[in-house]
């Protein structure tokens, strides 16, 4: 995201010396903003993601949130770092020109 501004001020001061009223102050500012934006990237994954999710292959340890008081959720199913990783590599899409919005000409 790239932001440009212009913008201007004047302001000024006019002495009446008019009893009670002194001087009489103005002013006039104008701004113009303006925001460009790259073009969209789509963040959809790629071939059958969906049936493919890794399995849990563990649980967080029973004692874990055990400081921050009760209620806290334990037996939270994970999945391992290597199975994510895996699954990264072969289901999504990181290349930034095959991943633009065809709205944006990609």
């Amino acid at each position: 995201v790239h932001d440009k501004e212009n913008w201007a001020q004047i302001d000024g001061e006019y002495t009446l010396d008019a009893g009670a009223l002194k001087s009489l102050k103005f002013g006039l500012r104008g701004a113009e903003h303006k925001r460009y934006t790259d073009p969209t990237v789509n963040q959809g994954p790629k071939g059958a993601w969906a049936t493919n999710v890794p399995a849990f292959s563990g649980t967080y340890p029973s004692n874990y949130g055990a400081g921050l008081g009760s209620g806290f959720p334990t037996g939270v199913p994970y999945i391992s770092a290597s199975d994510l990783a895996a699954y990264n590599a072969t289901y999504t899409n990181r290349d930034p020109i095959a991943r633009r919005s065809p709205l944006d000409g990609g």
